[in-house]
């Protein structure tokens, strides 16, 4: 599952306890990875920090994900399977529901 985000953005904000909490839950199921975009790198760690995220955060200094990936907004949520594959996609906050829904989706995939 990939998650874009960047520590600005309101709802990225309040979906991040949701995120660690999935990622805890599924670990050796599936994997969350977190891509920041369009900011500075200090203010993500700060984030990172500030929510206790553990699952591994990858920073777009270069702005390349945001249009290879269709991004419309922030956060958006992408729920890729097991071939690599996109399986689904959650424009906005993400609610625990439709986390857990998404992973389970990708992982029957």
């Amino acid at each position: 599952m990939l998650n874009f985000w960047a520590s600005w953005c309101y709802p990225c904000n309040q979906e991040a306890p949701t995120l660690e909490a999935a990622a805890h839950e599924f670990a050796g199921h599936a994997t969350i990875v977190g891509v920041d975009v369009r900011e500075p790198t200090g203010d993500a760690r700060s984030f990172l920090h500030k929510y206790g995220i553990s699952y591994p955060v990858v920073h777009d200094n270069r702005d390349q994900m945001w249009p290879s990936w269709g991004l419309t907004g922030l956060p958006e949520t992408f729920f890729v399977d097991p071939r690599g594959r996109v399986v689904g996609h959650v424009k906005g906050q993400i609610s625990a529901a439709d986390l857990r829904r998404g992973i389970e989706e990708a992982q029957k995939a």
